[in-house]
């Protein structure tokens, strides 16, 4: 922009730091060498001389700038997250009729089942009934696995702030775990377990718009909260080896412009549920995503950022919904062919970062990661589409 001439400049939104030609520059150095005064990029924005803000992962929610007119996007969009980026630009303000989306690496329909179910305004299927968690309560408390004392203690210990109690704390937890262990056969203790994940996932949501007033739920709450934690965990053999296949080029191309047309109808979102058993366990859920992040801890020594496992989440939310490779999946061809398929989307995903994420890529590419990496997501993917029994 300065060497063209031209009358304004950009801004700059990431964590941490980038090291250009030996220097190290920060979201705040950059800013400040095009003349941003203050760290507040939202409000350096609304200068005149600023006309184009480059983010990595920020700004993407909550960000509410009624000039903001175009968006230019170069990563992979999905679920929730994806109707909250492009919505950024939704606000309206006197002579801004000409917004427009540049995207590089979205499809089309996508977007359009992306924004789906929140077209016009969206309603519940039906109401999320705070009864439940009486019914819960009483269900979880007929296994008999910890008495009415150890959860009035423990939350004495939990909530007293002047000491840490840790270890009292966890010799309550380990009680309830033994007598888990010991009175409960295997297909009482994923019961057990989904109706405490249930519990806690239904009190949380409507203690936040709700005063019960009931001492006990809480305490129960906090309770189970913890004890979930502690639980042991199913071990499933999901790893298996895959051949590597080394990535030979990147390329990109022109796909077309578009208008996305959406069906004047009311979107739906069926209600916080308190089922246990049959409905999906959120704890395994998150199990093919921690497996993947322990392996990369494992192998390269470091943790992982936030940002990364957002990007994880979003490369398997992609395959998930990738309407043409489950074609594939559920189609005639053999398992080998299917998981060469699914082999070279999960490479095409990964290598959708690469711009943006070029650590995590080298991560997820190497000849460690990938293999194991393609063996996870294929079995994650058809559990999700039925394919494979839950």
């Amino acid at each position: 922009m300065k060497e063209m001439g031209l009358p304004y400049r950009c801004l700059v939104g990431f964590s941490g730091t980038i090291f250009h030609n030996g220097i190290e520059n920060t979201e705040s150095s950059l800013n400040k060498k095009v003349g941003m005064e203050g760290e507040d990029i939202p409000m350096g924005f609304k200068d005149p001389k600023f006309r184009i803000l480059i983010v990595s992962n920020k700004f993407q929610t909550g960000y509410d700038e009624p000039l903001l007119q175009s968006m230019y996007v170069d990563k992979k969009l999905g679920g929730v997250q994806c109707v909250q980026t492009l919505s950024r630009l939704n606000r309206t303000t006197k002579g801004k009729d000409r917004t427009f989306v540049l995207d590089f690496v979205n499809e089309t329909e996508e977007i359009f089942n992306h924004f789906k179910p929140y077209f016009t305004y969206t309603t519940l299927t039906e109401e999320t009934e705070p009864d439940m968690l009486y019914g819960l309560v009483h269900e979880i408390e007929q296994y008999n696995l910890y008495t009415k004392l150890q959860l009035d203690e423990f939350c004495k210990l939990y909530f007293d702030k002047r000491t840490k109690h840790d270890n009292e704390e966890q010799f309550i937890l380990n009680e309830v775990v033994e007598r888990f262990r010991g009175k409960l056969n295997e297909e009482e203790q994923e019961t057990y377990k989904s109706k405490i994940q249930s519990f806690c996932r239904l009190y949380s949501y409507i203690s936040q718009i709700s005063s019960f007033g009931e001492i006990h739920w809480e305490k129960t709450y906090v309770f189970l909260m913890n004890l979930n934690k502690k639980l042991p965990k199913r071990d499933n053999d999901r790893l298996s080896l895959i051949d590597t296949v080394d990535l030979d080029s990147l390329r990109i191309q022109m796909i077309g412009t578009t208008q996305i047309g959406m069906v004047n109808e009311v979107g739906k979102v069926e209600p916080i549920s308190g089922e246990g058993g049959g409905g999906k366990n959120l704890e395994e859920e998150k199990e093919y995503l921690s497996e993947i992040i322990k392996l990369i801890n494992s192998v390269f020594g470091s943790e992982l950022k936030e940002d990364d496992k957002v990007t994880l989440t979003m490369i398997e939310d992609s395959l998930i919904h990738n309407q043409q490779l489950n074609k594939i999946l559920k189609g005639n061809n053999s398992e080998g062919s299917k998981k060469d398929y699914f082999r070279d989307e999960v490479i095409s995903c990964v290598s959708d970062v690469y711009s943006e994420k070029y650590d995590l890529y080298n991560k997820l590419m190497s000849e460690k990661i990938l293999p194991q990496l393609v063996s996870m997501l294929y079995e994650k993917v058809n559990r999700e589409n039925g394919r494979f029994t839950k």
